[in-house]
């Protein structure tokens, strides 16, 4: 008698559980599974409602949430630094609507720690009959880079001009499955303030990079064998400018700092156009109207 009991409520439960997933489907992807420590780390959330009824997620009790589980390298669990946290707040899904979320999930959890992350996540909704299930975890795994350079720069304080903060910015080069890339750091004591992928790196060849009078964060990078990028920095790591730069017979694009004004210029090279001469898909340049070689 107890084993038939407990094959009813396996059954009870396993008929739950496919009764949810009948009426939501949900996921979680990320755009890849290695990420440099500090870099922020972007996760895909997409549901289905097939429940027939429109679905509205937020805090009240009549409401659905989705609750995000991370377990750290040490097989922990990690809390989120909002115990509310709810990432489909305010979501409304109509009958039938398919919605992706799109956020930054080591804004939310502490993943800065070198190793092997597990992510999934599990929904509930008054509304839904059944049991939350929990998705596949998927894993990441958050690694450290190797520092090619490092510089230390001052930014004046906002209240009082007199007084310099010391901040420092890093050159890293981390390993890719395509290839290693070369990326950005800038950071001071307390805080890290970005960490950016900047594009390809290839070992031998210089990556130029200085600060000017402004502490803007100037570097560039060489691509392609005759095609140069030029981008500029606020001392937060916010992108103020990005130029392309095509070296030519003549002359091959060089940045110069110039100590008395303190300014950094691109001398040489001939600058492409965005949407005429190249276009930007993620870290990668496609080319166009220019020599077939350069690709």
């Amino acid at each position: 008698m107890k084993i038939l009991r407990k094959i009813v409520l396996v059954f009870i439960l396993s008929v739950s559980f496919f009764e949810l997933q009948a009426q939501v489907q949900y996921g979680l992807s990320f755009d890849r599974e290695r990420y440099l420590q500090y870099e922020k780390i972007q996760v895909t959330f997409t549901v289905v409602n097939n429940s027939g009824t429109r679905l509205t997620f937020g805090a009240n009790e009549r409401s659905g949430k989705l609750k995000i589980l991370v377990v750290d390298p040490e097989n922990r669990l990690v809390p989120a630094y909002d115990k509310k946290f709810n990432p489909v707040n305010g979501l409304v899904l109509a009958a039938g609507e398919t919605k992706s979320l799109v956020f930054n999930i080591n804004e939310h959890f502490s993943m800065t720690r070198l190793g092997r992350f597990s992510v999934s996540a599990s929904m509930t909704h008054p509304a839904l009959t059944g049991l939350a299930f929990e998705t596949k975890p998927k894993i990441l795994n958050v690694e450290s880079g190797t520092v090619l350079r490092k510089k230390t720069f001052g930014v004046v304080d906002l209240e009082d001009s007199n007084v310099i903060h010391p901040r420092s910015y890093e050159i890293i080069s981390f390993k890719e499955k395509e290839g290693d890339i070369v990326c950005l750091k800038v950071y001071d004591k307390q805080w890290v303030y970005a960490l950016l992928r900047l594009g390809p790196y290839v070992t031998g060849v210089k990556v130029n990079h200085d600060v000017d009078t402004f502490s803007n964060i100037h570097t560039m990078i060489q691509v392609k064998p005759r095609v140069f990028i030029h981008m500029v920095f606020s001392d937060t790591g916010s992108i103020k400018q990005f130029i392309v730069y095509r070296a030519t017979f003549e002359n091959v694009p060089v940045m110069v700092r110039d100590s008395k004004l303190g300014t950094v210029r691109i001398f040489g090279g001939e600058k492409l156009t965005e949407g005429e001469d190249y276009i930007r898909i993620g870290n990668t340049l496609e080319l166009r109207n220019v020599d077939p070689d350069l690709n």
